[in-house]
This record gives C-alpha cells, structure tokens and sequence, in this order.
C-alpha cells in the first residue's frame, strides 16, 4: 500500500487540520490562479469539453479537494476516494505529466500560504512546509498508481485484442461466405418449399440462426476494431424504443421503461444502440425460464448521460463478476462472451465507462455513464 513509503503521521495530520482555517481563507484565490493555468494550457483545455459550466464545477470540486485534504482524516476512505479521482483522469484522458504539472502549482501555491500566514521562521513553520510536502506527495502517488493500472490494463488488453483481431480476421473470412452462400439457398428454398407449417418454421428457424452467425461475427470483428465513434445528435429515447420494439420478449418478461423526458447526447447512435441491444437482450435471456422484470433507466448526472438495464433474475456469479467485460468471458453454456465486452468498448469508446454488479434485492445490472458532449476528439486507448 502507499502508505508503506509515503506515511503521514499523527503531527502531520494535526499541522494539516490546524493550517486548514488558515489556507480556507486563501482556497479561492489558489483554485483562481489552478485554473488560469489550466485555460492556458491547450492539452488541459481539449480535455475540457463541458463549458463554463463543467469548469465551474471542477472549481467547486478543487475547493472541496483542498479541504479534505487538509482536514483528514487521510484513511482508507480517504484513498478510496482519491482513487476514484485517478481513475477519472485517466478516464478522460488527462495527460499524466499535465496531473504532475497541476499537483505542483497547488504545492507552489500552498507554500505562499504558509509564509503569507507565518510570517516569521519557525521549526513549527518549517513542519508544516514539509507535512504538506509529505500530503502532496501521498496526492500524487495515489494518482501515479491509478495510471499505473491503466497502463498495464491498457497493455493487457492490447495483448487480448491482438489475439481477438486475428481470431476475427480469419472467422470472418472463412465464414462469410459460406454463410452468404446458405442464406442465398435459404432464400431459394423459402420460394420453392410448400406452405406446410412444420416446414416453414423449421425455414424460420434456419434464416434466424443464420442471423445470429452474422450478428457473432459482427460482434466479434466491432471489438476487435476499436474504431472512433461517430459524433451525431441521439434522442435516447428514440434509441431505447427502437431496441425494445426489435427484440422479442417472451410473455413472462415484462420490460419498464424509466428515461428521462428529451435526453439527447452526442455519439454514435449504431454503436449505443448495438450495446443496447446487448444489455437488453442478456436480461431477457436471463429471465426467459423464470420470468421477471427488465428495468431500462436513463438520466443526466452533470455532464453525463447514465443509462442502466437491470433485471430481477439470477445476476452474475461472484466468481467471475470482476472480470464480466473481458472478451469471451461468458455467464451462460451457450454464450459468445463478446455481448459485455462490446458494451464495455462502446462505453470506453465515447469517453465514458461501464460497470457491472449485482443489486442488493437480487438480479444484475449494468451501467453506462456516457459524457453528454459527445466522444473525445482523440480515441481512448483500449
């Protein structure tokens, strides 16, 4: 852990807590003069691609950092919560040396504090300068190691797209065409067979089968590809009508719908539809013996679009819930293990992410959280 070699301790966070009265009275001219920075920085802007009203937040959100950051207490809790910071950073593709840039105009800047406030020298001074060193440098760390993981886990899955690619490569090509060649026959067969029941849906059942072979393939070959987004207008609404009224939901299952009224986000309306489709289509598999409830849920979160499919079925082992959105991994005898990892590149793709888990009343559910303002200008590194 961290704390094995950056460790603060009991002085430190006391000199912390008692400085932060002190510093809380220059917080906004630290978070005016980070930010001034930031918009003369083209890399740092780019990343920005929410307005004014997504910087004035990440404003408020600086103010609250330093505060905690002072304050403490700096337990697990407190790593939790800077992880989850890194993990953002990385998410929007935060240049990792920018982060180091940023952290150290907030050292330069507290420093000023300390010697604005304590005028004259002292041990107690000269402690403080360095437990805020010793705070900052337990910041960075954190935020080092959550690019750490990224990096390996972009490297990783760099490995296992490599092999997908030419698994994809070769089905591709020695599959499509031979299914091209049965769905033409099929469709000689169709005309030339009698209107006998029997025969016609066992016809029914070929040509349905023969699609489902395609839509593998498809799946498969989309994430391999890795291919930047599209950047169009997309009513959710329209796009969650669209899924339910394309797939075939048994009597037992009932579908709900909770979208928020007019959401629109920009992106790729092919790709979020087929993630879609995906989700939905797990849930209704999931209930199809038992029966149950599929629950579709839409609605903004600040700069975000969150869209959620739960169900009331049987949710995902334990055992393999870490690792649901790796290619070919697969809850069901019969599955492809392709269905969540596309969701989980389609999602990564518009600058956004996907989680999975269980929900505490029972049944799984997955979320997107999608940015509003469309997909990056540059692709996300798988």
């Amino acid at each position: 852990m961290l704390g094995a070699y950056i460790e603060l301790t009991p002085e430190d966070e006391r000199r912390l807590a008692a400085f932060a009265p002190r510093a809380r009275r220059h917080f906004a001219d630290i978070v005016a003069h980070f930010y001034d920075k930031v918009e003369a920085c083209r890399e740092t802007v780019a990343v920005l691609t929410g307005g004014p009203e997504q910087v004035e937040r990440l404003r408020n959100t600086l103010m609250q950092w330093l505060e905690s950051g002072l304050a403490g207490p700096h337990d697990e809790a407190f790593h939790e919560r800077r992880r989850r910071t890194g993990e953002v950073h990385v998410r929007v593709g935060l240049p990792q040396h920018l982060m180091v840039a940023a952290m150290s105009v907030i050292r330069i800047d507290l420093r000023r504090v300390v010697e604005r406030e304590y005028p004259e020298h002292s041990d107690e001074r000269t402690a403080l300068i360095e437990s805020i060193h010793r705070w900052l440098d337990l910041e960075l760390a954190i935020m080092i190691e959550a690019y750490r993981a990224a990096s390996e886990e972009r490297f990783r899955r760099k490995a296992r797209l490599a092999i997908i690619g030419q698994l994809a490569a070769t089905i591709a090509h020695d599959l499509r065409n031979p299914l091209s060649v049965l769905d033409s026959s099929l469709h000689i067969l169709r005309r030339h067979a009698s209107d006998d029941a029997r025969t016609q849906r066992h016809l029914g059942r070929m040509k349905e089968q023969l699609g489902v072979c395609s839509s593998i393939i498809s799946d498969l070959l989309e994430v391999a590809r890795e291919s930047t987004p599209r950047c169009d207008p997309i009513d959710l609404t329209a796009v969650v009508s669209e899924v339910v009224g394309t797939l075939t939901v048994p009597a037992s299952v009932r579908v709900e719908l909770a979208v928020e009224e007019g959401l629109h986000l920009l992106g790729d309306h092919g790709l979020l539809r087929q993630a879609l489709v995906n989700l939905v289509g797990n849930s209704i598999i999931a209930l199809r013996k038992r029966g149950g409830v599929v629950c579709i849920v839409a609605h903004v979160e600040g700069d975000e679009t969150v869209l959620e499919v739960s169900d009331d079925g049987p949710g995902f082992p334990p055992d393999i819930l870490h690792e649901v959105f790796e290619p070919l991994v697969t809850t069901r005898p019969k599955g492809t293990g392709l269905g969540l990892a596309l969701v989980e590149s389609v999602a990564r793709r518009h600058g956004g992410m996907a989680t999975a888990g269980n929900r505490p009343e029972g049944g799984a559910q997955v979320s997107l959280r999608l940015p509003r303002s469309g997909p990056p200008q540059h692709p996300i590194a798988p």
